[in-house]
């Protein structure tokens, strides 16, 4: 998923040097920052991390009021200012919108450039929210679920990423 969000970031070519002799390689010009938002993109921070060896990564927590808009930075480990940079956001599943629009405005606010969101499983409740919020950059995802249940669940989902991961589950 990382792969393809970056796909079109900008690009050099640069000279390597192989086991059997020297060859060309391609790189990304501008490595963008990869920002997990806590708790549950942590699980998708080792594998950008493989894709994007040269990358920064900064951290965002945001806590949620249920299933209302009302979001809140508990933590945060983001430059001041972005100066333009590409940034891939890493959050496992978009249900509202709601939390991945937060960290957006957050991201704008501090000067960033495209903003890559990188889910794994998504709403089409959220994917409508964020389509309507038209931040620079995209959202990625594997799959989209019809609807949300009564308390901003995906269905049918997976339940909650982070308690998946974590052990509550």
């Amino acid at each position: 998923m990382v792969y393809e969000a970056v796909r079109n970031l900008e690009t050099v070519s640069y000279e390597l040097v192989t086991p059997v002799g020297p060859g060309q390689g391609v790189k990304i010009s501008k490595p963008p920052l990869i920002v997990p938002i806590m708790r549950a993109g942590l699980g998708m921070l080792n594998a950008a991390m493989e894709v994007l060896g040269a990358s920064e990564v900064a951290f965002i927590g945001i806590s949620k009021d249920g299933q209302n808009s009302r979001r809140e930075c508990y933590l945060s480990t983001l430059p001041d200012d972005l100066g333009g940079a590409a940034v891939v956001v890493l959050d496992p599943m978009l249900a509202t919108g709601y939390t991945a629009a937060f960290v957006c405005e957050e991201l704008v606010r501090r000067n960033s450039g495209d903003i890559l969101l990188v889910t794994l499983l998504a709403a089409k409740d959220g994917v409508e929210f964020l389509r309507r919020k038209d931040y620079p950059g995209g959202a990625f995802t594997a799959a989209v679920d019809a609807e949300l249940n009564d308390v901003a669940f995906i269905v049918p989902g997976l339940g909650d990423a982070g308690d998946r991961q974590f052990g509550k589950w």
